[in-house]
């Protein structure tokens, strides 16, 4: 499927699609590496659900909160919103430190 569109939530671009069920799915368009335990590298995207800031609003069964979903965190320094445990494009991590001010 694959088709762009945009989040009716936080307005941000989506992809839409297929998942191996044959159920509709929407995705970040950008593609990431992930890397395994064991070491094996690949290339995939990231659902939305768990970066939309408006996530909770389209959850059936539940109650729309504020803010951001339970799998993320918005960076202090530029404003992405990013999934749990990762760091942010910018290099900032959860806590607001940066890689220099972590490896030091």
């Amino acid at each position: 499927m694959n088709k762009r569109a945009k989040c009716k939530g936080c307005g941000r671009p989506i992809v839409w699609v297929k998942t191996s069920k044959g159920k509709n799915m929407p995705v970040d368009p950008e593609e990431v590496t992930i890397i395994t335990m064991g070491g094996v590298t690949f290339k995939g995207r990231v659902v939305h659900w768990s970066t939309c800031p408006e996530s909770d609003r389209f959850k059936k069964g539940t109650e729309p909160t504020q803010g951001l979903g339970p799998m993320q965190w918005r960076c202090p320094k530029c404003g992405n919103y990013n999934l749990k445990g990762h760091l942010c494009n910018c290099g900032t991590s959860e806590d607001g430190t940066g890689a220099a001010e972590r490896d030091r």
